[in-house]
């Protein structure tokens, strides 16, 4: 099978360089567009351990530009509009819309934010909440992205430090592979004999 796939590779490689290349051309088109904007944030959100880092990532843009935007004095609905644009998804983006569109309708940051459970903990939604409250909204929205931050740092070290044993084990199963590949037709080979 090696030496097949080596043959074919020898044979074929310009076709092959010039068919990846195409699909590589039309896959990142496509991911630049609207629909593929979509489509690569729905890959991202529902991978199990990636969506976890991706909305802890999402939620500290989020806080960190409603804070810095309120505290410059933009009024609220235009903060969170604007605030959607930073984050870098463009679901987040559509949420976050949608959210301020209820907020212009009357109701509480912290009561829009509770119909996206999905996309934002109900943790910022009650910590906005006492914000609003108290009256320290921007306070509250500094911690809010000080405490996710804090997760998208541990989240990261952690998958950094689960890549390590996976790449060993990869590598030493494709050096395994590699030495049967040799070995086997060597050992078939001497055993006819």
């Amino acid at each position: 099978m090696l030496l097949g796939a080596g043959d074919f590779v020898g044979n074929w490689w310009l076709a092959i360089i010039i068919v990846l290349g195409v699909l590589t051309f039309v896959l990142i088109d496509y991911f630049r567009g609207s629909e593929g904007k979509i489509v690569l944030d729905e890959i991202g959100l529902s991978l199990p351990g990636i969506n976890k880092l991706l909305k802890n990532l999402y939620v500290t843009r989020f806080a960190e530009a409603l804070r810095v935007l309120i505290k410059g004095g933009i009024p609220i609905t235009q903060s969170i509009e604007i605030a959607g644009h930073t984050i870098g998804s463009v679901i987040y983006r559509d949420a976050l819309h949608g959210i301020a569109e209820k907020v212009r309708q009357g109701q509480l940051v912290s009561q829009a934010l509770a119909g996206e459970e999905t996309l934002f903990p109900i943790l910022v939604g009650q910590m906005i909440a006492v914000g609003e409250q108290t009256g320290k909204l921007e306070e509250m929205l500094e911690r809010i992205s000080l405490f996710y931050e804090r997760e998208v740092d541990n989240l990261v070290s952690n998958l950094v430090e689960l890549i390590q044993p996976i790449m060993m084990i990869f590598i030493g199963l494709l050096v395994g592979l590699l030495f049967a590949s040799v070995l086997i037709p060597i050992y078939n080979l001497i055993q006819t004999f």
